[in-house]
């Protein structure tokens, strides 16, 4: 069935806040607001609804997350040719690399296997990545973890790994990786943060004292210190980067605090609310 202009326009708005957010409020009345309050919301989702598929409580469109897809993959190919060359900088004096591509030899088999090889065995090293994002990948594809949040992993830890080196967790340090990739996007997929709010929020942790050695790793970011109903460990961070022990700093909303703030007020989102670049809300 051929869309109205109407029913265009507000489809169109929709893909634009699913595309930034990675899912819609499975609440017509929210959908309703950001679409700017049309009179004859009824008619209009009647129309829109069969685009969107419901998924863990929220509304995906299953033709964006087509291009979403295309995306990840265009970055993951992008992050592991500059994996590669960083690795390749990185290693080079740990192997005793001289000048002219010469190398020292790895002393035991044992040291061989923990460590990658230089770029005369990248096929080796291009083999063993692709393995881990295998395996952390794997499954069902709505709980896939995309390679953006094992990139954030991966190199949040190799901070914490150069900070706290004898931290006993980088005994296996691939697998700590594939775990904070998991919990990371947990956070995206079950508490609505989005990949900017994550990114900003692992750089300020690593430079922060207190809280770069309570978050060592990424394995317990999701544990909550009193039980169910209170704020996990990586919620407390957040609250403690805002500059409030208990949440935002004034004036800084959620994307769920928008919402709410627009049913109730009947307002829209243009024009009212603001999104800075680290991903946080402001009221104009």
């Amino acid at each position: 069935m051929a869309m109205t202009l109407e029913q265009r326009g507000a489809y169109i708005t929709l893909l634009s806040h699913c595309w930034i957010e990675g899912s819609l409020p499975d609440d017509p009345r929210v959908l309703q607001a950001l679409c700017n309050h049309p009179s004859n919301w009824d008619e209009v989702w009647f129309a829109l609804e069969p685009c969107f598929k419901r998924s863990e409580g929220r509304l995906i469109n299953p033709r964006l997350e087509v291009e979403r897809k295309k995306q990840e993959e265009w970055r993951k190919k992008s992050a592991a040719g500059g994996r590669k060359s960083g690795v390749s900088r990185r290693e080079k004096p740990k192997e005793g690399s001289l000048k002219g591509g010469s190398r020292v030899v790895q002393p035991n088999a044992n040291q061989m296997r923990t460590k990658r090889e230089p770029n005369g065995n990248s096929s080796s090293s291009s083999s063993s990545s692709s393995s881990l994002k295998k395996k952390v990948c794997k499954g069902n594809p709505a709980t896939e973890v995309p390679a953006t949040y094992i990139e954030l992993s991966r190199s949040f830890l190799e901070q914490q790994r150069k900070q706290i080196p004898k931290e006993s967790a980088w005994k296996d340090f691939e697998a700590r990786v594939a775990e904070g990739a998991k919990n990371l996007h947990l956070f995206h997929t079950q508490n609505s943060w989005i990949e900017d709010e994550i990114r900003y929020l692992l750089d300020w942790v690593a430079e922060d004292d207190f809280w770069s050695e309570q978050i060592r790793t990424l394995g317990s970011i999701r544990a909550r210190k009193k039980g169910k109903g209170t704020p996990m460990k990586f919620e407390n961070a957040m609250a403690a980067m805002r500059g409030e022990k208990g949440g935002f700093a004034s004036g800084e909303l959620t994307y769920d605090q928008v919402q709410q703030i627009m049913l109730e007020e009947n307002i829209p989102m243009e024009g009212h609310f603001k999104r800075r670049e680290d991903g946080v809300w402001l009221r104009l």
